[in-house]
């Protein structure tokens, strides 16, 4: 007697698996996920990175696929016949391959909450450091970097309900802040990104000398306090900026030109006081030699300028000195001029004192 519930025997097993392997639905869904994986992946490289190229190529024929070839084309027909009859079951037929591309489609998901800063440099002939901070964290996102000769993108978490903002800065020029959306690379163009206006106040070397040590000085812009020190001794400030922006050469060449011209009549006036015959004046040599110091003094307060603050003055109109010392006081006023060139990113400001209201009582 035939016993009607036998086991299935093991080809009715296999040809079982091999229909349920070769069913449309799985592996239609395998195929998408798989696809939407290559291209999510693809993508992401593309717009955040600079990698696509590099990625792009391993895959190509100087690649992965190229040694791939050179191998098939080595095994006979039956061993490439059964590899590819295995790599078909395991990344297209089984339920584990669908699992493993939801997973890390839905990684790529979660990465779409990355922007991308792309530093784009712009022919200029010198290396320059940067920095890229998220706002109120004092850490740079990357290390100090040299600005390569190329792009380069930065990927940054970011979100739609709550945009990241980023200060950029270039060593040599003034920051830059940007905010950046999920999917957004914003581009920044070094150093055209960059320019926008900053003042360089330069207290005259009678100021220099009124000022003396110390004494407080408060800045206002458009009627409100921005800055104020208690110690201020005579350098040279930036307004709007960090005090690592280079000061133009045209700028730096002006001072220098006036340095000399003071050096020269501080020697003339102190060699005509020594040949008026005055006791206790020094020699010809000594005088050269005090005008010499007097000169350096003054270089180092108006070619390391420091900075008051850093606050871009976009909508700035005019800025008010006002210096106070013994229970007197002086204010110096003067307009924001409009960035008309860009590269002339740089208001030069000589701060020039008025004797009558010289606050140290010293002027006559």
């Amino acid at each position: 007697m035939t016993n009607s519930h036998a086991a299935p025997t093991a080809d009715a097993t296999t040809s079982k698996h091999d229909e349920q392997s070769q069913s449309p639905r799985p592996l239609l869904l395998n195929t998408l996920m798989i696809l939407a994986l290559g291209v999510g992946l693809s993508g992401w490289l593309l717009r955040y990175t600079e990698w696509f190229a590099a990625f792009g190529g391993l895959l190509t024929l100087s690649g992965v696929f190229s040694w791939l070839a050179v191998m098939v084309k080595i095994f006979p027909e039956r061993a490439f016949n059964i590899l590819q009859e295995s790599v078909y079951r395991s990344l297209f037929a089984k339920q584990v391959t669908r699992a493993g591309a939801l997973i890390m489609v839905g990684m790529l998901l979660l990465f779409s909450f990355v922007g991308a800063i792309r530093l784009q440099p712009l022919p200029e002939g010198r290396s320059r450091s940067f920095y890229v901070y998220r706002s109120g964290e004092p850490e740079p996102v990357i290390p100090t970097e040299s600005l390569p000769d190329a792009s380069l993108r930065i990927p940054v978490w970011t979100s739609f309900w709550n945009p990241s903002v980023f200060t950029i800065k270039v060593l040599g020029y003034p920051e830059k802040t940007v905010r950046i959306f999920p999917w957004e690379s914003e581009t920044v163009y070094v150093p055209t990104s960059f320019y926008r206006r900053v003042v360089l106040v330069k207290p005259s070397l009678y100021t220099i000398q009124s000022v003396g040590d110390s004494g407080s000085l408060t800045i206002n812009v458009d009627g409100r306090a921005l800055a104020r020190v208690g110690d201020y001794d005579g350098t040279a400030f930036w307004i709007g900026c960090t005090e690592d922006v280079r000061i133009p050469d045209r700028v730096v060449a002006t001072m220098h030109a006036e340095l000399l011209a003071a050096k020269e009549q501080l020697l003339r006036d102190l060699n005509s006081e020594a040949g008026n015959g005055r006791p206790g004046q020094a020699t010809p040599e000594g005088n050269a030699i005090a005008a010499t110091k007097q000169e350096l003094f003054w270089e180092s307060k108006w070619l390391y300028p420091i900075s008051l603050d850093r606050k871009e003055l976009s909508s700035a109109k005019e800025i008010a000195l006002v210096f106070s010392k013994n229970e007197k006081t002086a204010t110096f006023r003067f307009s924001i001029q409009p960035l008309r060139e860009p590269d002339d990113f740089v208001q030069l400001v000589d701060w020039e004192t008025d004797r009558e209201r010289c606050p140290t009582g010293a002027c006559s």
